[in-house]
Parts: C-alpha cells; structure tokens; sequence
C-alpha cells in the first residue's frame, strides 16, 4: 500500500472529526513514514531518496480532488485545514475543535450549548492561552508523538529535508469568519476544566459560571449574567461555591462578585458568605468593582469591600457611597 492510499484511508475511516489542520495531517503523515507501515501492511513511495514535503503536498494536491474535502484558509503554504464531509454553516464548533487543540468554546457560545438562555448571536467564542504557552504545550505534544525525537533532537533535519519540528506546530487561533459565524479568540492566563461533547471541548458548567461574572461582556452584560444566574440548579451551584471557596483559579473579587449577587439581590443564605466576607475586610482598591470593565463608582457595598457600578445592583449596597 503507497503512503499515500494509507493516509487517506486513515482519514476516512479512522479519523472521527470533521475538520484536520495542516500540521497535523502532515504529522500524520510523517508518523506513517517513519512506521513504514499501517495496520500491519508494508507501506511503499517510502525511501531515503524520496523527499517526504514533496510526497506530501503531492498527495495533498490528489485528495483535494475528492468531493468529500474541502480545503480552507489558503495561505502561502497551502490550506490551513481541511474539512470533511461538512457541509457551509454546520459544526462550527466542532472545526474549532479540532483544528485547534489547546482551547474551549466559552462564555455566550457555551452558554448557548448548556441552553441557559435564548441565544441568537452568530458569533462563537473561543477560549484559549497565550502564544509562549500554546507553542510551549504543542512542542511537548509533537515530542510526545514522535518519541524518536528524545533521543535525536535533529532527526527531522537529518530524515526530512525543510520539515522543522516547528512546522508541525498548529496555527494559533484568529478571529476570522469561518461560515458566516465571527470566531471571537479570547485569550485566558489559565484555563478551567472542559467537557467533550460529541467532537466540541466546552468550558465545565460550574466554571463557566464564575467566568461569565468575571467577564459579562462576552456574554451580553451583567443584566443577562443575573437572568442566567436566577435559574442556577441548586446543585451547580454549591459546585461552584466549592470552586470558589477551594480551586486555586478563584479570587477574593471572585467570592465578592457572586457573594453579593446571591446574598444581597438574590437573598439566598449560606453559612460560606459569612467566612468569604470577612476575607474581604480592609480590601479596598479601583479593581474591587462588580463590573470589571465598567469604571469604578462611589456607591460601595460595605459588608463584600466592593464598588457597585452597575445601576441596577446599587439599592442593594449596604452603603449609598463613600
């Protein structure tokens, strides 16, 4: 069996996502050649004489002829991705997915999977880390699938000639149109736990709701974060206490933001908000706000140490101002 036939088997019938970036069909690929084999069968166009770049852009040049690809995001080195058996405006979410490894559909794009509100934005959000990281991770990934490299940091200079390991690194997410759907990238320090629903990565619910409070723009403002929080199940809810009293990733703002809107405008009690506002004794700055993009306002609620600056939340400040 040629390379090539084997890695368009492989893609038909093994590989179970609707879209396939340019790296990593190529290290697909490359990991054939190196094998030299696949499912049990010799494989042939292989030599040291033979270029394996040449090989592979040849055999990217015949598959795109099959009627079942298309070939997306040109650029001066080929299609970025391909996808498959897709069809113009359907899982979006899942080409994301797939096409970028490190990342999460987030905020009004996963409020919308959990089906927490009516939601008609045709924008999707996607959340992901910094460049630094993102190769940082990817390099440890490609090193993983290609254990050879452990021990020759060199071989892919020394077996394919203008193949990088670098080359293999996939594109880092941009905001584009894939569709007619905006791809919104945010970039996040951390990442919370994710979820795979059917070939889609989606923030973890409890921690969605503790991001949509940290950054309400992304998901219509602080008014519709209230609507989503007005319907919370009681068990979600104390895992997102339990995330904020206990996970690293949570903050003091983090406890004043959702212990005010739960204790003060909601008038739900729990023994927590007792110990989360004495933690918040004698804090006081300009970044203490329970909108965090709106500016800082003088109507402060005393018992959480933070501004409320958002209208609709100020009648239940335990202080008209300071």
């Amino acid at each position: 069996m040629k390379i090539e036939e084997a890695c368009k088997t492989w893609l038909f019938d093994e590989y179970r996502k609707p879209a396939i970036s340019r790296q990593d069909l190529l290290s697909q690929f490359l990991r054939m050649w190196l094998d030299k084999k696949y499912r049990g069968e010799k494989l042939t166009n292989i030599s040291d004489t033979k270029k394996a770049l040449r090989v592979f852009e040849r055999f990217c040049r015949v598959l795109l002829r099959d009627r079942k690809i298309r070939a997306q995001k040109w650029s001066s080195r080929g299609f970025r991705y391909i996808t498959i058996n897709s069809k113009p405006g359907e899982n979006i979410e899942k080409i994301l997915s797939a096409i970028y490894p490190i990342g999460y559909i987030g905020y009004m794009s996963a409020i919308k999977h959990y089906n927490l509100i009516e939601n008609t934005s045709n924008s999707i959000y996607f959340v992901t880390i910094d460049r630094d990281v993102w190769k940082r991770v990817c390099l440890k990934n490609i090193h993983d699938a290609f254990p050879e490299l452990k021990r020759n940091k060199d071989l892919f200079q020394e077996l394919f000639e203008n193949i990088y390991v670098e080359d293999l690194i996939p594109t880092y997410p941009v905001e584009e149109t894939i569709d007619f759907s905006q791809v919104v990238i945010i970039n996040q320090k951390r990442l919370s736990p994710e979820e795979e629903w059917n070939n889609v990565r989606v923030e973890s619910l409890p921690y969605l709701y503790i991001d949509i409070l940290r950054n309400p723009k992304y998901c219509g403002g602080l008014g519709q974060v209230l609507q989503i929080y007005t319907s919370i199940d009681n068990r979600v809810f104390e895992e997102v206490i339990e995330i904020l009293d206990k996970d690293s990733r949570s903050t003091n703002i983090d406890k004043a933001r959702f212990g005010f809107i739960f204790e003060k405008i909601f008038q739900i009690e729990n023994n927590i908000f007792l110990k989360w506002k004495e933690e918040q004794m004698f804090k006081r700055g300009g970044t203490r706000k329970l909108v965090s993009y709106l500016p800082f306002e003088s109507t402060y609620d005393e018992d959480w140490n933070i501004s409320i600056n958002y209208d609709l939340a100020k009648p239940y400040a335990s202080s008209s101002s300071i």
